[in-house]
Order: structure tokens, then sequence, then C-alpha cells
């Protein structure tokens, strides 16, 4: 997303727009779909409208990302979200899980069922530094190749 400023669409659009890409690039499964926070709820939103469509994900790769149960007021459009991430990284995670305390994977477990479901942990890293440079920056690495094995 090269111009944030520009969007102004709904997630289930922004999802959309994704998926329309995403065929251009592969117009034929199997799909390998996945985000970190919002981006993860919209590869999970993916995953659905693609098997509505009969098309399999064969994999989805959440990372760090809450579960969308109970977010009945997500934003309607994620600009300001990504324009307000350069002054203050911590604000998007803030307003879409402001007041949750679910953060395990008992939410992600009943959408996508228990036996779908695997949870890896990193230690000593949060939402943020997992993106360092240095030693979790490769355990990060170690984990998204062991994930789209």
């Amino acid at each position: 997303m090269k111009t944030p400023q520009d969007m102004t669409g709904t997630l289930e659009e922004l999802t959309s727009m994704y998926l329309v890409e995403i065929r251009r690039r592969q117009p034929t499964g199997p799909y390998y779909l996945g985000g970190w926070p919002a981006g993860g709820i919209c590869a999970y939103k993916a995953a659905q409208q693609l098997a509505r469509e009969g098309c399999k994900a064969e994999k989805l790769i959440l990372i760090d990302s809450f579960n969308p149960i109970g977010l009945e007021n997500p934003p309607q459009h994620l600009t300001s979200i990504f324009l307000d991430q350069k002054s203050d990284p911590t604000i998007p995670v803030v307003r879409l899980l402001n007041g949750r305390t679910d953060s395990g994977g008992d939410g992600w477990a009943s959408l996508v069922g228990r036996e779908n479901l695997q949870i890896t942990v990193m230690d000593k890293v949060d939402h943020l530094s997992m993106m360092d440079k240095g030693p979790h920056k490769k355990q990060f690495a170690s984990f998204l190749q062991r994930a789209l094995a």
C-alpha cells in the first residue's frame, strides 16, 4: 500500500481489492494467506471469501492478530490508522483492541476449529520488537519458514 491516505473503504472492501490483486498474480490456488494485526483479520476474511467461491486457502498465518469476534465497531476506513502509525506505532493496535483482554487462541479456535489452530509464542518479544534486527528477527523468519512448510 503506497498511498494509505487514499484508502477509504471498509475492511471487506479492502479484502476484496487484495483478492483481485492476488488473483491477478496467481489466478488459481492453493493460496497462502497471512497478516499482521489487522492484516490477519483481512487474511481471515479473504480465506472466507475464497471458501465461499469454492477456492481453498492452503494456509492462514496470523501474526499477532486478535480475532475479530467482538469487534463490533472496527474502523470503517483504515486511513487514519496507517497514517497515525508514523507518529506512534502502537496506535493501530490500541484502536483495534481497545479494552480487549482475549489475547489467547480461544477466539480463533472458535472461528477456524481448534484442530486447525497452531499457536507459536516467541520469547522476550512484543508486537513490534519481533521485527527488530537481531535474534528476534531470525526467530521470526524461522517461524515463517515453518508455517509455510
